[in-house]
């Protein structure tokens, strides 16, 4: 991969944690850092190991950003139930009746 001509180098993500933290390496929190999109560039999977940018950065997300990750739920201007929630409430109904 090269960025301005410049090639940069991958290495695993364990030997990127130990190169930018003193902390003790702690896979479940590097994956989850990776999943949620907090590395930059993000790492790729390679058989059962991440490789990442040698100059990868941490980046999290603002916490307004992600507080503007709300889920939209239409709602039934009636009961301002969400949707879905009226719609299971009928099925349990309907399967109620019919034993």
């Amino acid at each position: 991969m090269t960025t301005d001509g410049v090639t940069m180098r991958k290495m695993k993500l364990m030997e990127w944690w130990k190169k930018h933290y003193s902390s003790e390496y702690c896979p479940r929190k590097l994956r989850r850092w990776v999943r949620l999109g907090y590395i930059s560039p993000q790492p790729i999977i390679h058989g059962r190991e991440y490789y990442v940018d040698e100059n990868a950065t941490y980046k999290k997300p603002d916490k307004q950003s992600s507080a503007s990750m709300n889920f939209d739920v239409s709602t039934d201007s009636e009961s301002s139930k969400p949707h879905c929630l009226i719609a299971a409430k009928q099925a349990a109904q309907d399967l109620l009746s019919s034993l």
